[in-house]
């Protein structure tokens, strides 16, 4: 295939705007498929997301998007009842406090999870009647999952499907992330497996594991608690769904503290765009006294691939509304204006 970027955007945009047009001709479909997973499985991360971001037309870049997530969370794994086509899930948890905790608390105790006596029994029901089920014993960070390439992911598929059918509890096979720890009330975590995409539902022991997790935690933390687990099912709809609702919650959090120690003073916050230049699209917050940056510190979101930049923006922009700070700007950083304010004040930017 010809690897230069405007050859490729031309032959995927057309491809996905036939299919968006008649989502039955199987002709378009396959070719799509068929090529993105062939780039997978050569590892063109960087070419795929050239492709996927490089198209003017949204509806075909989400398109292409959707199918090259699928492509990279779904293989075809050899199991003794045959060929069986096995996805990824992912699972999410919020864990709250009513308080901040540090979060390498929050890490011991959850890397001390007794896995066959907290987790391991509220599985038995489901891997009864989907004996593909094969869950990753060790929790994942937002950042790490965002951070996986497509074809690591597909790699890792091929890797859980090589496990025997007997064993539930597999090593992980992803890389951990060093990211800056810090102090908050809540905290997102993973859990990650794969199952047979044919079989059943996931079913209710399976996404439904908060009271144990949560006694499990409690007996560790002896704090009130609580685990939240949100629906599960296919990796990349339930990574991204879970990101936002956390980061929702979390800014709420954020800036109801701002508003609290403003003392009356009319705040303004300031939302920074970026162009789409990497593969985790994400966007900064800060929040201004007048024109002062408090704390000269900022925060990151992250957003879905090709995700509407003004729907994110909009949606961030409610979230602080609601907690009282009404001024809410939007702004593309220049770096070589050092007279920008939002962009030149000397700042950290932590995660939410």
């Amino acid at each position: 295939m010809d690897k230069h970027p405007a050859t490729a955007w031309s032959l995927f945009t057309d491809a996905a705007v036939r299919l968006a047009d008649d989502p039955d001709r199987d002709a378009a479909r396959n070719w799509l498929m068929t090529t993105l997973r062939w780039m997978i499985d050569r590892g063109d991360d960087a070419f795929i997301q050239e492709v996927t971001g490089g198209t003017e037309n949204a509806g075909a870049a989400r398109l292409l998007r959707t199918i090259i997530e699928r492509e990279s969370e779904v293989i075809v794994g050899l199991h003794y009842k045959g060929d069986t086509r096995l996805g990824l899930v992912a699972i999410p948890a919020l864990v709250e406090f009513p308080y901040d905790v540090p979060e390498s608390l929050v890490d011991a105790a959850l890397s001390s999870i007794d896995w066959k006596a907290d987790v391991l029994p509220g599985l038995q029901a489901v891997k009864s009647s989907d004996d593909s089920l094969r869950l990753i014993a060790r929790f994942h960070r937002l950042d790490e999952l965002l951070a996986i390439p497509l074809s690591a992911l597909r790699k890792a598929g091929h890797s859980l499907a090589n496990h025997a059918a007997h064993q539930t509890l597999v090593p992980s096979p992803f890389k951990t992330a060093d990211v800056p720890l810090r102090n908050a009330p809540t905290f997102l975590r993973f859990l990650v497996g794969q199952r047979s995409v044919t079989g059943p539902a996931l079913m209710p022991e399976l996404s439904m594991r908060g009271s144990s997790l949560q006694q499990a935690l409690r007996n560790r933390f002896d704090a009130r608690c609580s685990v939240n687990v949100l629906r599960g099912g296919g990796f990349h709809d339930a990574l991204y769904t879970a990101m936002w609702e956390y980061q929702e919650r979390r800014l709420e959090q954020i800036a109801c503290e701002v508003v609290q120690g403003s003392n009356g003073y009319p705040l303004t916050a300031a939302i920074l765009t970026h162009p789409r230049q990497s593969t985790i699209p994400m966007t900064e917050l800060r929040f201004l006294a007048g024109k002062n940056v408090l704390g000269r510190v900022g925060y990151r979101l992250h957003m879905r691939p090709v995700e509407n930049m003004d729907r994110c923006v909009g949606r961030i922009g409610s979230v602080i509304r609601r907690a009282g700070i009404r001024n809410v700007d939007c702004a593309t950083p220049n770096n070589d204006d050092e007279n920008d304010n939002y962009c030149s004040a000397p700042r950290i930017v932590l995660p939410l």
